[in-house]
């Protein structure tokens, strides 16, 4: 776009000029076209929100790597007398993945923040991280360190 027909007001816009078939979309401040260039989104008026796709590829590995461990492990008899050391496996899958979610997902809310964009899915990937956290990483590790028993 040039300067004569550049929006009046300042936001994200469209580029013409991008490759053909890659959707881009430029931000203009108001007064300039500042250089800022991002793959736009499904709706093409906004910036793909790529940090909170990669929290939500973590988050989903760590979940289905803490679900996926045990039952590998339950159909493999060699391993029958190894339960903890499986367990263990799968906590640390999980252990890796959502701290790392939960820091990708404030760096892409930051990104957001400062380029003045939705960032709806890294919204979602920050609050599933901090539930993951609070309501299976914590009280799992507990569990296996001792700190807490439970007596069935």
């Amino acid at each position: 776009m040039t300067e004569e027909s550049a929006p009046a007001v300042a936001g994200w816009y469209s580029l013409p000029q991008a490759a053909p078939g890659a959707k881009q979309v430029g931000y203009w401040d108001g007064a300039k076209w500042t250089g800022a260039q991002r793959r736009a989104s499904r709706a093409g008026t906004q910036p793909r929100d790529s940090l909170g796709w990669t929290a939500m590829i973590l988050l989903c590995a760590g979940f289905l790597g803490t679900i996926a461990v045990p039952v590998i492990y339950s159909s493999i008899a060699a391993w029958a007398n190894y339960p903890s050391s499986i367990l263990t496996v799968a906590m640390l899958l999980d252990f890796a993945a959502t701290p790392v979610a939960l820091v990708v997902s404030i760096a892409g809310l930051r990104r957001a923040h400062e380029q003045k964009f939705k960032a709806g899915l890294s919204l979602i990937t920050l609050a599933l991280s901090i539930a993951g956290t609070v309501l299976l990483v914590l009280p799992l590790s507990l569990l296996i360190t001792g700190v807490w028993s439970v007596h069935i």
